[in-house]
């Protein structure tokens, strides 16, 4: 979990698939998690942090092991209720 002065949120880090992320990397789709359910409008200082996330990683993914994560429709699957957030 990330703060900001504009409140609490998540940047999920998920293997590219068929939904498009934030942002997306060669490797990733960025998401941003902060419980408005797409009907609330992003804070621009939550979306600029994971644009600055989603450069990085674009940086570093040729030189690093890839990280072992879902797409975003094989962690729904897993996690049918949504619960898969971290404290």
């Amino acid at each position: 979990m990330l703060a900001s002065p504009e409140g609490a949120f998540q940047i999920d880090i998920l293997a590219r698939g068929e939904v498009r992320g934030v942002a997306e990397t060669g490797r990733y789709a960025l998401f941003l998690a902060n419980r408005g359910d797409g009907q609330e409008p992003t804070r621009e200082r939550h979306g600029l942090a994971l644009m600055d996330i989603a450069e990085w990683l674009r940086a570093v993914e040729g030189r690093t092991a890839p990280l072992r994560v879902q797409t975003l429709a094989q962690r729904q699957a897993s996690h049918p209720r949504g619960n898969f957030h971290l404290p």
